[in-house]
């Protein structure tokens, strides 16, 4: 057993309990981001092995993930620790280890050695596993009990259960017997159009049907379990007909008002400012929006006069004889619309409102569980909620009986992460070994808990040693291991940081212990006491900036170029790979990517490396997409464009199309004699002229593997490019496994339009690129330099519909799902105050996982639609990047940001690169394919799809886009002689469907016959340098469009393509002083060429001073 106060193999516990043995902890681990969690994990688990002298002991220990990668991380570092424990080769683990147990160096090394030689002779009982696995396990051992098949599969694409009740339901819509469900799914339709949502009804309902393996939408499913959309649309006829009735009583007393008024011969203007006749026709028109004004509140109130001053006597009696009628009304508006009963009013108006919403989801959750019993699939989802009743119902000696091995030590790792139902499923089993004196862990982090998405609940790390029981009488097996849990509680905070720099250590630690404050009070504990100690011997840095615009648009722009200047400046002094742009989504990652290869930048993200963005893949399919739509000219397109980016000057596009093209004579029209005609070009006569050795309809019978390989080995692309060859191949194979769903090409495309296309292929970049992925991608990674936008995602409001329980009796069903709009004001507020809370911890989660993966630099710039200065605190708690700022000003003082950005610690020595700069050459391959090294096991040469720039698919260009592109057609040209090469492959290439980009070449060749900018493209020059980086005096990296030497003279032309502005001299300052002082004695001058008024304006070195 553990004999520590503090925790087992703290590095903070130093005393040994020597009056009372501690039998049975039930460690809770809280563990903050790099305070060296997989180490503590990984020493409990070789002190529990170790203190027992059998060396199979571990067979009797079980660890518990939340990912596989995870799972395999902890095994690979328990073999190497326990290796190098055994060779006695000492270290830090060993120290703790011997501490730990107690045991002498020479005994330790025994056991070590004898439980590795037993681990590797018996690995496959070496239980690290995934939580879903162990559940897995549990639901093999009770398949009997649950009456499940023995040989049913889990289903790891819950997405084509889902498509296939989607097609089931949509299949009943207009069948005889089906008109309920038919009018529901109208209706579910109609709201769809009225939030503003995706109307495509299939995609609509594929969206919702994700709702139903959802864990918090359970309680809500059960409740309208054996609900039809009869019922539905009974209970939503129900409360029209109760609101109808309602809001009727409150019109007829605002009409008797009205009415009265008018018998007293009383009109509008008779009124101080015709208030109350105006508030009467707005709620008469709008019923609750209705809200009276000061004014006229006020004179229903009794507050003020209803009469102009100086009205007559006649005019004031009439005036008061209608005020009864009116004040009536006013009780009758105000009865029915505000107070509690206006609130349940409201309520009832949403319920019913969103009753299409409920319904749908429970036709959907009806279909999706059919659609399983069908084909003998499990989710781990659904395995979950089937296990907890015979868990929690049964003694854990006779669960762990039925898996066939005892466990007497339960580790669980990401503790914050699991959902409520796994948790409950397992608190047994760790009341078990508490009560036979063994030790249990979990270990978690709240401030890195941001799954909620796929069911994890913070709420159970919060509550340990409590548990989370929402609603119902909780059964006794949870009710007694809650107090076993109670009574064997440990407590401890790893409180030291082991990965990043002090300064930015410090920085997090302020920032976030004063973001945490603001909070709502049931989450601020989350963030409270959670900062750490700084142990690496270095300070790191820490650079942080704000932007503002206007729109999304131009905060994107501004964006993308801040995350380029900060990646020159890191690039300046390492190597790309030690960098990390962390983004929020796939889309914000695969456009900067796209933006930063754009500017010389190689990027490295999954998002780049995406079947779907390659041409061999793109073709394939529109080859698949053929033999079933032949005559569709979208699919021919796309094979051809695939196909000549793969094999340039090979095919002539156009005059492929030309020549198969054929005019198809239409039966006319009833009524219409009018001939009607279709161009159609056939697929398989253009594909023969293509690849005659691709038999497309001689095997579109085969099965789908055997069709994917045909067609990738006759077009030769199967060796050419195997790790996307390999990809599509994997999707065939992944559709023939599955045949309940289909395994031919119908299924193939299904499966490719769901999510093939976005599956990345598996390699890994031999190039020195810039990683690029999603803060929850790189949870649980640390990266030299982080740079961290933060984008001005909104938080005052949660997006969605939420589930909520009714009273049957008084809303007529016994659950739906509303939206933050529909809560306000209701009964329900504290449901709306709840998620709000959940929503902005969640985001400022994102935050924190974020900041708190670099170990030498942290960047970050928050992104604002004005300017911050100008905004509000309540504004500002509006969005993350506002949050973010008042805890930045509360840590660093009112002023923080305020004049520019903070700057915080000092650059760690790292070894510069052998070439820190970013070449413009990178950009030679720009147009559709690169060729980096890939490594795929073994090295091999392989084309890989890059993004287009963004301007070069643009019918028109903005000013900003034109400008990039001239500067990326000046960035080929090094002199004269290389123009008309680089014009006809402009005009063949980005400009070859684009009048746009066309402009762009008749821009450039003004300038080059200019006489005075045009001579800096004269040949003979000793050195040209295009869009070259240098590195200023002071640090910064700078990149001048071009510069020439001729002989001692050198020349800087920078390209502008808008209207002539100060800071352009300034700009070529810069780029002056920085040449000077790394070509001193040299003379040196500056030229702006502006392309849009054809004017070169030199700018002499010396008159800059």
């Amino acid at each position: 057993m553990l004999h520590e106060k503090t925790g087992p193999g703290s590095q903070n516990a130093r005393e040994r309990v020597e009056d009372e043995e501690v039998r049975g902890a039930f460690w809770v681990i809280r563990a903050s981001a790099g305070s060296g969690k997989t180490f503590r994990l990984v020493q409990t688990y070789l002190t529990c092995c170790l203190s027992q002298s059998s060396p199979g002991f571990f067979r009797s220990i079980c660890a518990l993930t939340f990912t596989n990668k995870a799972a395999q991380e902890m095994k690979e570092r328990v073999l190497e620790e326990i290796g190098h424990i055994a060779s006695g080769a000492g270290g830090a683990m060993e120290e703790k280890v011997r501490w730990a147990t107690g045991l002498g160096a020479d005994v330790l090394q025994a056991r070590a050695k004898a439980m590795r030689e037993h681990m590797l002779h018996h690995y496959e009982d070496f239980a690290v596993m995934t939580i879903d696995s162990f559940v897995h396990r549990l639901v093999r051992s009770f398949a009997r009990d649950l009456q499940l098949d023995q040989g049913f599969q889990i289903e790891l694409d819950e997405d084509r259960l889902i498509e296939e009740a989607v097609d089931r339901l949509l299949a009943r819509v207009g069948r005889p017997g089906e008109e309920e469900l038919t009018r529901l799914l109208e209706a579910f339709v109609e709201q769809q159009v009225e939030d503003e949502r995706d109307a495509r009804v299939r995609d609509a309902l594929m969206q919702h049907a994700r709702l139903v393996d959802k864990e918090h939408m359970q309680p809500t499913l059960q409740a309208l379990d054996g609900w039809s959309p009869a019922q539905f649309e009974a209970a939503r006829r129900r409360l029209k007909e109760e609101i109808d009735r309602a809001e009727a009583e409150v019109l007829q007393s605002i009409k008797g008002a009205e009415q009265a008024i008018e018998a007293a011969g009383l009109t509008t203007s008779d009124f101080s400012g015709g208030a109350i006749p105006k508030w009467l026709a707005k709620a008469r028109k709008e019923g609750r929006k209705a809200q009276p004004s000061k004014t006229a509140l006020a004179m229903l109130r009794g507050e003020k006069n209803p009469w102009k001053a100086k009205t007559p006597p006649a005019t004031i009696d009439a005036i008061s004889s209608a005020m009864p009628s009116v004040q009536e009304a006013y009780d009758a508006w105000a009865a029915a619309y505000t107070g509690e009963a206006g609130g349940l009013l409201k309520l009832k108006q949403h319920v019913r409102q969103r009753m299409s919403l409920v319904g749908t989801l429970a036709s959907l959750s009806t279909e999706l569980q059919a659609v399983m019993a069908e084909e003998s699939v499990q989710t781990f989802g659904s395995l979950n909620r089937q296990i907890a009743d015979l868990v929690q119902n049964n003694p854990a000696p006779y669960i762990f009986e039925r898996i066939g091995v005892r466990y007497r030590h339960l580790f669980i790792d990401e503790f914050q992460d699991t959902s409520v139902t796994q948790w409950h499923n397992l608190v047994s089993l760790y009341e078990n070994v508490l009560a036979q004196g063994f030790d249990a862990l979990v270990v978690g982090d709240g401030k890195q808990a941001i799954y909620r998405w796929r069911n994890g609940d913070l709420r159970q790390l919060e509550a340990l040693p409590g548990l989370i029981l929402d609603g119902g009488e909780p059964p006794e097996a949870l009710r007694s291991a809650a107090m076993t849990l109670g009574r064997h509680f440990r407590n401890d905070q790893l409180t030291e940081n082991w990965r990043t720099g002090s300064a930015i250590v410090e920085f997090n630690n302020r920032v976030f212990d004063a973001v945490g404050a603001a909070l709502p009070e049931v989450w601020a504990g989350v963030y409270a006491g959670a900062a750490q100690q700084p142990m690496k011997g270095f300070e790191g840095e820490v650079f942080v900036d704000t932007l503002a615009g206007g729109n999304k648009g131009e905060r994107a722009e501004l964006r993308l170029d801040w995350v380029l200047q900060r990646v020159r400046h890191h690039a300046a002094s390492r190597p790309l790979t030690d960098i990390a742009v962390l983004v929020r989504t796939n889309a914000a990652g695969a456009e900067l990517a796209e933006f930063l290869f754009a500017n010389g930048i190689t990027p490295f993200t999954e998002e780049s490396l995406q079947l779907g963005r390659h041409p061999v893949a793109t073709s394939v399919v529109a080859m698949l997409r053929s033999l079933v739509d032949p005559f569709n000219p979208k699919h021919i397109t796309a094979f051809l464009q695939g196909y000549a980016a793969l094999h340039p000057d090979e095919i002539d596009e156009a005059a492929l199309l030309e020549k198969h093209a054929r005019r198809i004579t239409l039966p006319s029209l009833p009524g219409d004699d009018a001939p009607r005609h279709r161009w159609e070009v056939p697929f398989v006569d253009v594909l023969r002229d293509v690849c005659a050795e691709v038999d497309l309809v001689g095997n579109s019978t085969s099965p789908i593997v055997a069709l994917m390989g045909h067609i990738l080995g006759a077009l030769g692309w199967s060796n050419r490019f195997a790790a996307y060859a390999e990809g599509l191949l994997e999707l065939a194979r992944e559709v023939a496994e599955r045949p309940a769903g289909g395994a031919g090409v119908h299924a193939f495309l299904r499966l490719w339009d769901r999510k093939g296309a976005r599956r990345s292929i598996r390699v890994s970049s031999g190039t020195d690129a810039v990683r690029i992925m999603t803060v929850h991608k790189a949870k649980g990674l640390e990266f030299p330099v982080v740079i961290a936008p933060v984008d001005a995602a909104e938080v005052d409001k949660f997006r969605g519909e939420v589930p909520v329980m009714l009273d049957v009796e008084t809303f007529g069903v016994p659950a739906g799902l509303l939206s933050h709009h529909d809560l306000t004001d209701t009964p329900l507020a504290h449901v709306q105050e709840h998620e709000l809370g959940q929503t902005i911890l969640d985001a400022l989660n994102i935050a924190y996982v974020a900041w708190t993966r670099p170990v030498h630099a942290l960047d970050i710039v928050l992104e604002f639609n004005k300017e911050p200065n100008e905004l509000k605190e309540e504004t500002l708690r509006r969005t993350i990047p506002g949050w973010m700022l008042l805890g930045i000003r509360e840590a660093f003082g009112p002023e923080a940001l305020a004049q520019g950005p903070l700057a915080l610690g000092a650059p760690s020595v790292v070894d510069a690169p052998a070439s820190a700069s970013v070449s413009a050459s990178a950009m030679k391959e720009a147009d559709e394919v690169r060729t980096p090294d890939l490594l795929l096991g073994a090295p091999v040469r392989e084309l890989v799809a890059m993004p287009r720039e963004r301007w070069q698919d643009e019918a028109r260009l903005s000013e900003q886009n034109f400008g990039r592109a001239v500067h990326a057609l000046f960035a080929e040209i090094r002199d004269i002689t290389e123009w008309e090469k680089q014009r006809d492959e402009w005009l063949r290439g980005p400009a070859a469907h684009s009048p746009a980009l066309a402009a762009v070449v008749d821009a450039v060749a003004d300038v080059l016959a200019h006489p005075v900018a045009g001579a800096s493209f004269a040949p003979g020059a000793d050195e040209v340098m295009l869009e070259r980086d240098w590195v200023s005096p002071s640090g910064e990296v700078q990149r001048p469009d071009r510069v020439v030497r001729r002989g001692d003279h050198w020349t800087v032309i920078d390209f502008k393509t808008g209207a002539q502005k100060d800071e352009h001299k300034g700009q070529i300052r810069n780029y002056l002083i920085t040449l000077a002082a790394l070509c001193p004695g040299m003379h040196i001058e500056g030229l702006l060429v502006y392309t849009d008024s054809l004017e070169a304006v030199p700018v002499p070195f010396e008159t800059l001073f």
